[in-house]
Parts: C-alpha cells; structure tokens; sequence
C-alpha cells in the first residue's frame, strides 16, 4: 500500500534521455480520470520506470539504441514533482535514445539486440558517473545502420531466458 512506501520513489527513464523521481506519496489521490505522473515533449515516451529508495546506496543504469550505456547513483537524480519533464540523465547523439532504464539489483546486465545477439556484462565493469554524462560503449554492431539495442536487463550466472521474436 502507498502508506508503507514512506521512503520510495518511483524512478522514470524516458526516451529522450531525461529521468526523474517522484514520491510513491504523491500517486496516493488517483481519481477517476487518472494522474499525470511526467509531462513529455514531443515524439517522447516514458521506456521505464522503476521503485528505488531513498538509500545512497542504489545504482541506476540506462541504455541506449546505440549501445551507449550509464551508471549513476540513485541520490544524482532529483526528486521532483509529478507534472514536470524530468532532467537529463545521458547525453544522447541526435539519432540516439535510451531503450531501457533499470535499478542494479544483480550482478550482470543482458543485452539483447533487434538481430537476436544477447550480450552479458558485469555492472561492476562501469564505474559510477554523473548524471547526463556521455556513458560509454556497452555493446558494438556489425552494422551500425541495421543492428540496435533493443532492451537491457539485470541477469545473474544461473538466469535462464525465453526470447521470442517475429520475422518482419
């Protein structure tokens, strides 16, 4: 219930590279034609949103289409209000967008691109940056026009996954 979440906060990634953290309290009054939990610009949508805590011990990691990844600490991104943007998490190259956004709660992040490569690689590779930072490369392509991120999970050793996918 909301009442025990004192202390949580739901943490969005949007598309454009903007991330915020909203209190669990402010999401206690739903009425019946909804919330606003984030404003979004144009051609912008929300890719994630996870719970987080108030605890300075807690990392987030984006990534991106482009195979560009981040690490920040949780206490970087700025608690705000629901109707507002969000502030910049990853600088992102013009044809660039995050894919996923995620708290770090296992030892590896799986990777999975549009052409079916799945990549694992351990957190404790990527050292801590600030927020909206340039992040560094997490995955190459083959053939950047063609080959993308599509999502980014946490994963551990024993993990097992089912992908599924359709030919277009």
């Amino acid at each position: 219930s909301i009442k025990k979440a004192k202390g949580k906060y739901l943490t969005f990634f949007m598309k454009s590279g903007l991330a915020k953290r909203v209190k669990v309290e402010e999401f206690s009054n739903i009425g019946s034609s909804g919330l606003i939990c984030s404003k979004l610009r144009d051609n912008d949508t929300i890719v994630s949103c996870v719970v987080t805590s108030d605890k300075d011990n807690e990392d987030l990691f984006a990534v991106t289409k482009k195979g560009i990844g981040i690490r920040v600490s949780q206490s970087e991104v700025p608690d705000i209000l629901r109707p507002t943007y969000g502030s910049g998490f990853i600088k992102l190259d013009a044809d660039d967008e995050v894919v996923s956004g995620l708290k770090i709660e296992k030892e590896f992040l799986f990777l999975l691109s549009n052409s079916g490569y799945g990549k694992r690689i351990e957190f404790s590779t990527f050292t801590n940056q600030q927020r909206y930072g340039k992040g560094k490369m997490v995955i190459s392509f083959r053939d950047d026009k063609k080959e993308f991120l599509v999502q980014g999970v946490n994963a551990n050793v024993d993990d097992e996954a089912l992908i599924v996918s359709r030919k277009n």
